[in-house]
């Protein structure tokens, strides 16, 4: 509807164009004649002092035939410009202007141009469009929405922006200006459009001045010879319960821009977990999936928001912290001391800040004398590592992301260590959904109250204020009884007694605005409480505001803080739930007896190239050679292409490869280099490249480049309903193309994010089930075991394979090999962090069964 209005409203201008332009002028020459007189004529009105009726109608005539010709000479000279760079105008950087003179260039422009917004807001007055308000800006030739992004933060921010910032304000652009300005491809912008960087703010209501509680830290840092932290605290005396939470509604968490906050983009902890939550669900659900069965494809956001999770790779250091802490968590617990915070720079460096004098007894670990706390060097290799957290247990189930320092270094503080810890609300959000999604968090669930967008994630237990005071005070008795009991803290005892005991930590979040009537410089630190209060509440721990800067107290650290806005949240929300949604099952294959009798043999697909996924990805010739690429990038750009065959184009890859904003020269050197590896691998028909040229937005691959993915598919759709034999021989060649997960390596963010990984895993196990129920219908218990092997090397535990296998043995009369496929089943179950850790009913009722009678073995579930 809108692009039809779009276009009647250009042939409307155009009609006008026409009208003003040869209507007027024709139609006034034939009622009035050509304004030409004598000079005699007019010689004679001056001496006589009169001026007769046809004098004062030419005369007027001669005035309209000048503001004609300006009129005609400002539009053609306007549309004589424009036409030639209709979607790239170079010469139209400047607004039209106001007046007369801008109405008609206006006018051309929005004519000519393929978009409301660039002639009628260049055009500054013709009126179908109002101006956009806010913080606007003027697009010119070479402008992208990731330049436009990066320069307002830099000027915003006075420095330079991270690229995962840049990336979260993009895409925000994106989606604010591209359904106003009506372009089909959202990235595109056309010189002279206006974009929209900062809404208009409304004028914040007066509010009355809430005054400041001033943060005491009862946790002194005080240098000592050791050059560790000391801190001293009693525990002895169980805490003052504070006065009862007043009732007031929720705060409405907004981010505050004259703060250095850091929203999504920076919350590597977050996405780390919220990953690896997502990545767990899916294997749940895929071990489950019957053959043929498919998943949904996600939706653009939700693609969008895995991608964004993806790019900030922290995987890896989140690892190097717990094996770290883990090294180190014996030495501190026999010395009586445990650890406060952990700075993780991106090189590997790991540094404790350490509450006690304790002293490293392994000599990877550096004792930092001026600061007070333990280094890890990045040179320390993780298998030293592992080598020295073999024995330990990690002792901070609350330890989160709290943002960055100015060095760059991310910022984790262990909120059990401090007890309770005041910070602004939109941190407090942050410091939630963490929590939740934390890898580290045993069984013990978040209790948050009045703090927005976290009602839709796990482990999560949303309140209302009335229960504040509730939620509280049970926290401070659990720390209350800790504080009574061993004498020790929960960190020592999860570090030494190894008893099994988890001592899972109260964990309660309340956001909102400070309205406590009483003091928490009480609650003891390291007891089995974790709270999270409003900024000015009186805590032994505070994020407070220093001037433009935040400072985290005791520590004494400038921090830039995490603060994740509701609706990151709801997108991280919405993600999780798609994770965790059913596998669409699919219609079973007609039975063998109603399908015709006869049927040509299969071929495959005539091809000269493969692109192999499932497994390593690479290009193959038919030959077996390998295709050789400089540029990773490259061999990326192909399989892209290769599963977007339905519009590939160049801004879709860019969008999807890079993170970053990519120069159109860079991009150029990758599709030139993956031109030049498949010719040289297989050369191309005469005329023809593997990769297309055009000069338009699209980049097709040549139909005769196939993947893994399509044979196989194929053979599978051709076996259904043919006899057991004649299955087998068509399925087991396409089996023979999966040698392990899709996208192994190397591996690419945006396939698991599209959900490339997920059908193909569906693809590989379906058909591994189906050959294996051939084989076993025939009593060919090692092609069983062959073909389920390869299904199970894509995805451990897999319920249907693992049953064909029990059944495999059972008709064997082999009994202690379903034994042993179950303990293998179960390890699997254990190994896996995220999974519930639970069997299938199915495959023990079945276990159940084969044990009692092997005869059961037969085909099905």
């Amino acid at each position: 509807m809108r692009v039809l209005a779009h276009h009647l409203l250009r042939l409307l201008a155009l009609a006008l164009l026409v009208v003003l332009l040869i209507g007027v002028p024709v139609v006034a020459i034939a009622v009035v004649g050509m304004p030409t007189s004598s000079f005699d004529r007019w010689i004679e009105a001056w001496r006589t002092h009169r001026v007769d009726l046809g004098l004062v109608v030419q005369l007027g005539s001669a005035l309209f035939l000048l503001l004609w010709c300006w009129f005609a000479s400002t539009a053609i000279a306007e549309l004589a410009r424009v036409l030639p760079h209709r979607h790239d105008l170079a010469s139209s950087r400047a607004p039209a202007g106001a007046g007369p003179a801008g109405w008609v260039r206006g006018l051309i422009r929005f004519m000519a141009i393929s978009t409301v917004g660039a002639g009628l807001v260049a055009g500054g007055g013709v009126g179908f469009a109002a101006a956009p308000t806010g913080v606007v800006h003027t697009v010119v030739a070479g402008d992208s929405y990731w330049e436009i992004a990066e320069g307002h933060l830099d000027r915003t921010l006075g420095r330079d922006a991270t690229g995962h910032e840049v990336l979260v304000l993009t895409e925000t652009l994106m989606g604010r200006n591209a359904p106003r300005l009506g372009h089909r491809d959202a990235s595109l912008l056309i010189p002279g459009e206006q974009v929209v960087v900062v809404e208009p703010q409304p004028a914040p209501a007066p509010a009355s001045a809430v005054p400041v509680v001033p943060v005491v830290p009862v946790v002194p840092v005080v240098p000592v010879a050791s050059s560790t932290i000391e801190v001293t605290q009693s525990v002895s005396a169980p805490p003052t319960a504070p006065a009862a939470v007043p009732s007031a509604g929720p705060a409405v968490v907004s981010a505050d821009t004259s703060f250095p906050w850091s929203g999504l983009g920076g919350a590597a902890f977050l996405a780390t977990g919220a990953l690896a939550f997502v990545e767990g669900r899916r294997r749940s659900r895929l071990r489950v999936a019957r053959p043929g069965a498919r998943i949904d494809a996600p939706t653009f956001a939700q693609a969008r928001t895995e991608l964004l999770l993806r790019t900030l790779d922290a995987g890896e250091r989140v690892a190097r912290m717990d094996l770290a802490v883990r090294a180190a968590s014996r030495d501190l617990a026999t010395q009586g001391g445990s650890i406060l915070a952990v700075a993780l720079s991106a090189s590997g460096d790991v540094r404790l800040f350490v509450r006690g004098a304790a002293m490293p007894s392994s000599l990877h670990w550096r004792l930092d004398v001026q600061l007070g706390t333990w280094r890890l060097p990045a040179t320390v290799a993780l298998d030293e590592l592992a080598d020295l957290a073999r024995d330990g247990v990690f002792p901070c189930p609350a330890l989160v992301q709290l943002g960055a320092l100015d060095d760059g270094d991310e910022l984790y503080i262990d909120l059990e260590s401090f007890g309770a810890t005041a910070v602004p609300s939109a941190v407090a959000g942050a410091l939630a959904a963490s929590l939740a999604m934390s890898p580290f968090r045993t069984s013990s669930s978040v209790r948050c109250v009045a703090v927005p967008g976290v009602t839709g994630l796990d482990g999560v237990e949303v309140h209302d204020v009335d229960d504040a005071d509730a939620l509280i005070r049970r926290a401070l008795a659990t720390a209350a009884g800790c504080s009574s009991g061993a004498g020790t803290s929960t960190f020592s005892r999860r570090a030494l007694l190894g008893d099994g005991e988890s001592w899972d930590p109260e964990l309660v979040v309340v956001g909102g605005s400070p309205g406590w009537l009483g003091s928490f410089d009480d609650v003891p630190p390291g007891a089995g409480v974790a709270l999270v209060l409003p900024e000015g509440a009186s805590t032994p721990a505070a994020l407070r505001r220093d001037g433009d800067r935040f400072v985290f107290e005791p520590l004494g650290l400038h921090v830039r803080p995490v603060a994740v806005e509701d609706v990151e949240l709801e997108a991280l929300a919405d993600l999780l739930r798609a994770a965790d949604g059913p596998v669409v099952a699919v219609a079973p294959p007609l039975p063998i007896d109603v399908l015709p009798s006869h049927r040509p043999p299969f071929v495959d697909p005539d091809w000269d190239l493969l692109v192999r996924m499932i497994g390593q990805v690479e290009v193959v010739s038919p030959d077996g050679r390998v295709a050789q690429f400089v540029r990773s990038k490259s061999l990326e750009l192909i399989v892209w292409m290769a599963l977007h065959r339905e519009r590939p184009t160049r801004s879709g890859a860019r969008a999807d490869m890079w993170e970053v904003g990519v120069r159109s020269a860079t991009f150029a050197n990758v599709v030139s280099e993956a031109r030049r590896a498949l010719a040289e691998l297989r050369i191309p028909g005469d005329g023809e490249d593997w990769i297309g040229r055009t000069l338009t937005d699209d980049l097709p691959l040549h139909p005769r480049i196939v993947t893994d993915g399509d044979l196989l598919q194929a053979r599978v759709e051709a076996s259904r309903g043919l006899p057991h034999a004649a299955a087998i021989d068509v399925l087991q060649p396409g089996l023979e193309l999966v040698t392990g997960l899709p996208f192994s390596s190397p591996c690419f963010a945006w396939v698991d994010a599209q959900g490339h990984t997920s059908s193909l895993v569906l693809l590989a196990t379906g058909a591994a089930t189906e050959l294996a129920q051939h084989h076993l219908a025939l009593g060919d218990i090692d092609g069983v075991f062959w073909a389920t092997g390869r299904g199970l090397s894509v995805l451990s535990g897999h319920e249907e394979l693992i049953a064909l296998r029990m059944r495999a043995h059972a008709a064997r009369g082999d009994l202690a090999g379903v034994r042993l496929e179950w303990e293998q089943y179960e390890r699997t179950l254990t190994a896996d962090t995220w999974s519930s850790g639970e069997p299938s009913p199915k495959l023990v009722t079945l276990r159940r069964d084969l044990l009692a009678s092997p005869t059961v073995a037969t085909i099905g579930a």
